[in-house]
């Protein structure tokens, strides 16, 4: 792979959806968790390898398990019979997960 510079906009495009940047994307710069301040200035114009960039790139994903799922609702927001159905589909799914899907 060629090689890559990087750029404000390339770090800022690759943000986590809440504005931060992963572990593995730090450690993809070979830079030392947490980084220091001022990293983003610094690291700007320095030449990185493409495997680096992929992984900076790649790395943004959550590293939570994937199968968790936060809602948050209020309850009073829904009929029973909705609440029931969300209750029978959460437990649907987690046997799904459990078991596999097949």
């Amino acid at each position: 792979m060629s090689e890559f510079t990087i750029t404000k906009h390339w770090l800022n495009k690759h943000q986590t959806h809440k504005g931060g940047y992963t572990r593995g994307q730090i450690e993809a710069l070979n830079l030392p968790w947490p980084p220091p301040p001022k990293w983003k200035k610094a690291i700007c114009g320095t030449v990185i390898g493409g495997n680096e960039k992929v992984a900076f790139e790649e790395s943004r994903k959550s590293t939570s398990d994937p199968k968790t799922i936060t809602v948050k609702c209020l309850v009073r927001d829904f009929t029973k019979a909705q609440l029931t159905e969300i209750i029978d589909y959460t437990i649907n799914l987690r046997e799904v997960i459990k078991n596999g899907m097949s």
